[in-house]
Formats: C-alpha cells, sequence, structure tokens
C-alpha cells in the first residue's frame, strides 16, 4: 500500500475523480492514470471567488423558481448576499445534515451524557465538562421544492465542471483529454461511516443526474466511508512509516465539519468503524448560543451582527485556539465601538478561554469517547486530523498518558479525505472488511414440540408431510465478522413447490439486522390481539390489545364505517362518518 505511487501504472488510460462534500466544505481529487507513468494524485486548488483554495464551500443559491444561480464562495459575495433579500434567493446550507440517518441525528444533552459515560477523565477533563455550552441546533431547511437529491445533484455538477475547467487550465491539453475520458472515469464519493445503503444511493442517483459522466455511471461510482479514506491519507506520511510495520494496529479519526469517523485498522479491518454527529458545526453553534448571552441586551444583539460575530468565529478563533489560557478578541466593528458591561472594546468582543473552551466541551468529549471506545481493541498507534490546535492538544493530553501516539496531518490546507479517496481506489489493499450488519433470510423450520419458541408459533404441513413454523432467522453473514473483500459467502436453502411451476421464478428477500443480540433466532414475529370496540361517551371506540411477556398493552385503533348508500350500491370506497353519526349507527 505504502509504494503504491510509486510503481508505473499498467493498465489503460483513464481518470480517477474523488469527491469530498462536507457539511461546510468540499474539496476535489484527481488521477489522470496512464499506461508506464508513476500515477499522481492532484487537488484542484482553486475555486470561482476563492483562488488559491483547495476547498470551496458547500453552498448552493436558488432561485425562486428552484434553479441554482451561485455555488460555494460565490454566494458570499457582497452581491450575491444583497440579491438573497430583493430576488427571493434561497441558500442551501448544511444540506448534508438532511441525509443523516436517525442514529445520527444530534441531540447535545444526550451526546453530553453518553459520552461522558464512556470516557476515564481525569480531573482536568472532569472540569473541562463543568462549564460546556450545549448548543441549540437546528438543522438549516432546504429552500423550497428542492429535495436533497436536487441539491446534490446541481452541487455534485458544479464540482465535476469546474474541475474540467481546473483541470483544462492546469495539463496539456486537458480539455480534450477530460472530454475524452469522462465517459468511463471512475468516481469516489467520501460519504460519513455512519451512512447507511439508503444515503449511499441518494448519493448516487444524484451524481448519475449530472449527467456528466456519460451513460452506465453505475458501476464507476464508489462509495468510500471517510474513515478509510482518512487512512489511506494519513499512510503516505513519512511519519507514519517510522513506526507503521506489517500487522500493526492504529485508530484513525477524521475530525469533519458535522461527523467524526473513527476507525481502526490494519491491513486488515478488525472492528467496525463509526461516526458521531460532533463535528466543528455543532461547536459553531455553541459559539453563537455564547454571542447571544453574552451580547443579550446591547446594541449587538441583532441577528446580523451575530451572524457576522459567529463566522468570525468559525474563520479564526476556533480554528487559532488552543485552550492554554489565552483571551481571544473577534474583530467586528469600528475602533470607537466600546460597550465593556458586554465584553466589547474597540471595536472587539473578548472571550476568555474557558468561554471559548466551552464551544468545543460537547464535541470534544463525544470525540474522545469515540475514540476510547475504538482503542478498547488494544490499538498501537492513534492517528489524527483536524485543524483546530485544542483538540489536537485535548487528544494528546487524553491519549499520551497511556502510551498512545498521536500522529496529525501535515498539510491541514488540503481535504485529506478527498485525496485519500483517491489513494483507496489506486491501492485497493484494504484485504478485509467488518461487516457493520448481519445479512439472511426467513425461512421454514421443521417443528419441534419440545421447544418453547416453536409450540407458541403457527404450524404448517409442508408438501413433504412435516410440520414447520415460519420466521427462523438463518444468518448468512454475521455482524462484527472480518471479511475477505474478495471472498462470496453462501448458505445452502430449499424450496418445496405447491403447484407446478412455482419454481420456475422465484425470488428471496436478503433481510438485514442491525441489532446488538448475538444470535436472534427468529426474524418475524407472530402476533396474537384482539380487536374491544366500547361505547364512549357519543362515540364508537375501539383499541387493539395483547399480551407482551405477560402484560397486556393496548393502542389505538380507528373506526370506520361504510355508508348505507355506498353498501347498497356495492360501492368499494370507505368514508369517515361525523362523531354524531357514527354515535348513531352505534
Amino acid at each position: 500500500m505504502l509504494n503504491t505511487l510509486t510503481e508505473p501504472y499498467k493498465g489503460t488510460e483513464r481518470q480517477v475523480i474523488g469527491i469530498d462534500v462536507g457539511t461546510t466544505s468540499s474539496a476535489v481529487s484527481l488521477s489522470h492514470l496512464q499506461l508506464g507513468a508513476i500515477p499522481t494524485i492532484r487537488i484542484v486548488t482553486s475555486w470561482p471567488d476563492s483562488p488559491t483554495e483547495s476547498k470551496l464551500p458547500s453552498l448552493v443559491l436558488f432561485d425562486s423558481s428552484g434553479s441554482p444561480v451561485a455555488f460555494g464562495a460565490q454566494c458570499l459575495t457582497p452581491v450575491m448576499k444583497e440579491r438573497m433579500t430583493s430576488d427571493h434567493l434561497h441558500l442551501a446550507k448544511w444540506f448534508k445534515l438532511q441525509l443523516h440517518p436517525p442514529q445520527m441525528q444530534f441531540d447535545a444533552t444526550a451526546t453530553l451524557s453518553s459520552s461522558l459515560g464512556g470516557l476515564n477523565l481525569g480531573s482536568s477533563e472532569q472540569q473541562d465538562v463543568l462549564s460546556t455550552i450545549v448548543p441549540d441546533f437546528e438543522v438549516p431547511p432546504l429552500p423550497p421544492q428542492i429535495t436533497i437529491k436536487g441539491v446534490y445533484s446541481s452541487f455534485l455538477a458544479y464540482l465535476l465542471e469546474h474541475t474540467r475547467s481546473w483541470f483544462a487550465e492546469h495539463t496539456l491539453e486537458g480539455g480534450e483529454t477530460w472530454d475524452r475520458l469522462i465517459g468511463n472515469a471512475q468516481v469516489v464519493m467520501a460519504i460519513p461511516d455512519g451512512w447507511d445503503e439508503e444515503q449511499q444511493v441518494v448519493m448516487k442517483e444524484a451524481l448519475a443526474e449530472t449527467g456528466l459522466l456519460g451513460v452506465e455511471v453505475e458501476d464507476r461510482i464508489d462509495c468510500l466511508r471517510k474513515a478509510e479514506a482518512s487512512v489511506h491519507f494519513a499512510l503516505k506520511g513519512e511519519e507514519v512509516r517510522e513506526w507503521l510495520k506489517p500487522g500493526a494496529l492504529f485508530t484513525v479519526a477524521d475530525l469533519g465539519g458535522s461527523t467524526v469517523d473513527v476507525s481502526s485498522v490494519p491491513l486488515k479491518e478488525v472492528k467496525l468503524s463509526g461516526a458521531v454527529q460532533a463535528g466543528g458545526v455543532f461547536v459553531d453553534r455553541a459559539a453563537e448560543t455564547l454571542v447571544k448571552a453574552k451580547l443579550d441586551g446591547s446594541r449587538f444583539a441583532s441577528a446580523e451582527k451575530i451572524d457576522r460575530i459567529v463566522s468570525l468565529f468559525e474563520e479564526n478563533t476556533k480554528r487559532r485556539f488552543t485552550g492554554s489560557g489565552e483571551i481571544s478578541y473577534i474583530k467586528f466593528g469600528d475602533f470607537n465601538i466600546t460597550d465593556r458591561p458586554h465584553g466589547v472594546n474597540m471595536g472587539r468582543l473578548s472571550l476568555s478561554s474557558a468561554e471559548v473552551e466551552s464551544t468545543f466541551s460537547t464535541c470534544a468529549n463525544e470525540i474522545l469517547a469515540a475514540i476510547q471506545q475504538q482503542l478498547r481493541m488494544g490499538s498501537e498507534k492513534a492517528s489524527g486530523f483536524g485543524d483546530s490546535p485544542y483538540l489536537r492538544a485535548r487528544l494528546r493530553r487524553f491519549l499520551e498518558p497511556s502510551g498512545f501516539h498521536l500522529v496529525t496531518s501535515d498539510d491541514q490546507s488540503k481535504k485529506a479525505v478527498a485525496e485519500g479517496a483517491i489513494r483507496w481506489q489506486l491501492s485497493q489493499q484494504v484485504t478485509s472488511r467488518a461487516v457493520r450488519a448481519s445479512y439472511g433470510t426467513s425461512m421454514a423450520v421443521k417443528y419441534d414440540p419440545s421447544d418453547p419458541d416453536h409450540r407458541c408459533r403457527s404450524l404448517h404441513t409442508w408438501p413433504d408431510g412435516l410440520q414447520r413454523v415460519y420466521g427462523a432467522w438463518p444468518p448468512i453473514v454475521e455482524k462484527g465478522s472480518v471479511l475477505h473483500t474478495s471472498a462470496s459467502f453462501s448458505r445452502p436453502f430449499a424450496q418445496q413447490p405447491t403447484k407446478p411451476g412455482s419454481l420456475a421464478d422465484f425470488r428471496e428477500n436478503v433481510w438485514i439486522y442491525e441489532g446488538d443480540e448475538s444470535n436472534p433466532r427468529w426474524c418475524e414475529d407472530e402476533f396474537d390481539f384482539r380487536i374491544c370496540l366500547f361505547v364512549a361517551q357519543t362515540s364508537l371506540k375501539a383499541k387493539l390489545t395483547w399480551m407482551e411477556k405477560g402484560i397486556q398493552r393496548e393502542g389505538p385503533a380507528t373506526v370506520v364505517l361504510v355508508d348505507s348508500t355506498d353498501r347498497a350500491e356495492g360501492a368499494q370506497v370507505r368514508r369517515r362518518l361525523p362523531a354524531d353519526v357514527v354515535a348513531e349507527r352505534a
């Protein structure tokens, strides 16, 4: 893996593109593979209105008809900010959060509680928790009439179009080369470790709908988990090679805008990677809560000024804060502006070290808990990413007393994930992977009268004369299993036809179990219940009742009566009748 980019390429000419759409910023990398040439990875190093940046803000501005009018840093220009109000434009911001599955949704209070429960904190770390600012977080809504797939498709189209322009400008005959190869290009999109198939499908369909990759796109799109992309980026460093030996185990953490992706990996993955929603945007929201509290009642408490100060906090204070006791100043106004009771002096808002640290605490504790969970596997090294000096300091303080070594990226200006995605595609030397869920199917098993579980299930007599019960769970691959990437896994099954020709065309469902029970026996439960009708006040009521572990449970049911006219005409339409009519019929 380490010498992947030192050997000449032996395949057919092609273009490989790595895309990392982050919550707050995005990046694109690419590699033009040519027969006999040593592969090189290039990062797109300039974007419109960001001519010296390899990252661009993940922003899309839509007009009232739903058409995109600006992207990235273009959305932040004074002209566009003015047009947002006058032309009724709508900004799609932090749209990645709209795709996060429920298990990744952010609950700041629960996050803080659960993360503290998993940490072995010393006295200094406990003190960090005492002054935590818990952000009041709300995911910004999407623009009207725009779907999340529509936002992604528009943004991905912009990324590809500008990448072509950049490649054409910086490569001899680049435009012609791009147009010749794009119809067979391989694209690797980085995704958070907590995303499932549903989110991957949205991303792949959004990319295909750009129409910029030609036909038969699906087989040329890979989704790579961010922690794994970070691993490949980390492995390029000389400082890593000093201690990384074949078979060595280490933990990598990608500290992103909305998620922290952590994975323990050697040459084979031995533990499921994980993602927690504890990225930089939550620090920004905590800062917003802090600034609002400090400026409450002052002439600086308007939404516009608060947004300006929080933006400056994100651009400067958050990135420079070290936690060493220094006071941070946010310059937001003229020199003659002073309001000392609210912490404003000479146009600057002052924040104590403890105040700034409080904005990090919830996320920092969640990060430490996620890393500690991975380290329980016995990792020998730890490698982290993130451009916050404060986070790196806390990680060192947390890890080094236990004998772990922290290695950080030596180039914070790049998007490590975008480059790591290309390195993954070129190397393809991750030999095994931990399965994130159990896969199996539902089957019938021979009835065993001595088994209590069998006795409480319905019996079915098959054509062979044997009695069977339905809904048994035979796993084909179990969650957490470490599997070789090139291996296939099978389990034999049999069917008995109930009528001629029924075996000529049939299909089977593959079931996914994401729970933690080690050996679930059943994937389908039979459900015995009662329907209870009773008259309550002026209407007929109904409820469902059932027994669950010896306790009677009940739930609501809706009464829907068929009108007599419909019944006489044999109509199939059911109408909900007013309460007084229901009472009369009852």
